[in-house]
């Protein structure tokens, strides 16, 4: 995680916390500002927001109640606009404004921030709900794409140590189609965070047809249609997942030999599979799991991971600032 860190502060930029008045958040936002990674806005109602951000310490930090912003009317106004097609009213756009989330989404959607932090007490649903509303979709992408960075201590697994596991919280059970989105936006994310080519393994109970199985078809399907849509990416399956993080799989080189490293993208053939990996390996096998990282939005958004601590929440500024550089 120090590479990252060390990369994310080339690139500074402009977060909204939208959890102002958490004691984590207002910790790990002090955090940042000692370490002068990033610029914070800190969203909740004022005056309280203004009294605990003293108590804690903080400085020269932005602070902003959705309630009172003067910017609230201007940014209703472009959530209707972006969505009165789908049923938004002025009356419904003005209300959800008054959210914190859904504030601070759109002061990132009108480029008033770079990227957005929330999860301490939002579910992962209304992250996407918000997210997919207000972000809306990068050009050069077809779905919004939960994915969890995995740092295992043994620098021999993935991209020395670090893998990213998709689709760990937004497509519950994606069809061949959606598997070739969510690897697609995953490799993305991997150039972005690990600054590495992906070498993508589409993960199943069945390798290389040792099982007759619906889901097995599914994987076998996706990567025949991933290969046809994006025939210079190195992916592979399907694939047990001890056989995927090493350089061979037990019966010959996979796609990404001759690397001297197995996969550094994890493709699991539903959200079950992916997050029950992701929590096995934090349990079980001492690795730390950050996001799940919104891939395929057009800027960014992290969900905080169940008992965040401050310097999690810091780490998790890095990784939104790789995810928003050039």
């Amino acid at each position: 995680m120090e590479r990252l860190r060390w990369q994310a502060a080339a690139h500074p930029c402009h977060l909204v916390l939208a959890e102002g008045l958490e004691d984590r958040m207002l910790e790990g936002a002090l955090l940042l500002q000692r370490q002068g990674m990033a610029k914070l806005t800190l969203l909740g109602p004022l005056p309280e927001l203004e009294i605990r951000a003293s108590a804690h310490g903080l400085k020269g930090v932005t602070l902003r109640d959705p309630a009172s912003d003067e910017d609230r009317f201007e940014l209703a106004g472009a959530y209707f606009e972006k969505r009165s097609n789908r049923g938004i009213t002025p009356e419904r756009a003005q209300e959800a404004l008054g959210h914190p989330l859904w504030f601070g989404a759109l002061m990132v959607e009108q480029g008033m921030a770079d990227g957005l932090l929330s999860g301490l007490t939002h579910p992962l649903a209304e992250s996407l709900r918000a997210g997919g509303q207000a972000l809306g979709l990068a050009p050069q992408a077809r779905a919004m794409v939960a994915v969890s960075l995995v740092i295992h201590p043994d620098p021999s697994l993935g991209q020395e140590g670090a893998m990213l596991l998709a689709d760990t919280g937004a497509i519950v059970d994606p069809d061949p189609f959606q598997l070739v989105d969510i690897a697609l936006e995953a490799a993305r994310a991997c150039r972005k965070l690990l600054q590495a080519e992906p070498r993508v393994a589409l993960v199943s109970a069945s390798h290389r047809g040792s099982l007759d199985h619906p889901g097995a078809d599914k994987v076998r399907q996706a990567l025949a249609m991933l290969k046809a849509r994006a025939p210079e990416l190195k992916a592979d399956g399907e694939l047990h997942l001890d056989a995927a993080l090493r350089r061979h799989a037990g019966d010959g080189s996979t796609a990404w030999a001759p690397s001297a490293a197995g996969a550094n993208v994890l493709l699991f053939a539903g959200l079950d599979a992916a997050d029950v990996a992701c929590r096995a390996a934090v349990a079980f096998g001492g690795a730390v799991a950050f996001g799940p990282l919104l891939a395929g939005l057009a800027r960014p958004f992290l969900h905080l991971p169940e008992g965040c601590t401050a310097q999690h929440l810091a780490d998790h500024v890095a990784l939104a600032a790789l995810m928003g550089a050039p």
